[in-house]
């Protein structure tokens, strides 16, 4: 609130009965920056909009769900995003935030994980993370 002077209103639901459950570290945080700087980021330099950060449950599975009402991007890039496991086409690599953050689920959960976007331009973008509920003895070092 303070660094964007209230221009940008974070929402935060999350199911009470997973407020003790662990997920692998720096998770949501490339995916919520992407959020500040390409979705809210205006032309005159101002971010400003809104993020809601939904978290829930459903049978063994916790699903994390990062929403801006921002730019939103193309079909075409997102469809490209998803065939490429996040991986944009730019050859010096200095986006990878999202190609990290499905390379560290990919290492962690194997195949049993889902990283999916939707986004309509003009009206932002929706990423969703699915991922095992994991009981604390599961957990190693190493996350």
């Amino acid at each position: 609130k303070y660094r964007y002077q209230n221009h940008v209103l974070v929402n935060i639901d999350a199911e009470t009965s997973l407020m003790h459950e662990k997920i692998p570290k720096n998770l949501l945080i490339p995916i919520i920056e992407n959020s500040f700087y390409h979705g809210l980021s205006k032309d005159n330099g101002i971010i400003q909009g809104q993020i809601d950060i939904t978290i829930y449950s459903i049978h063994d599975t916790i699903t994390i769900e990062i929403s801006d009402d921002g730019a939103g991007i193309s079909e075409e890039k997102a469809a490209y995003l998803k065939a490429h496991q996040f991986r944009t086409p730019d050859k010096d690599r200095t986006h990878i935030g999202l190609s990290n953050v499905y390379e560290r689920l990919q290492y962690i959960y194997h195949e049993d994980f889902i990283l999916d976007l939707s986004s309509h331009l003009g009206f932002g973008t929706t990423f969703s993370i699915s991922i095992p509920r994991k009981k604390a003895t599961e957990w190693t070092e190493e996350l």
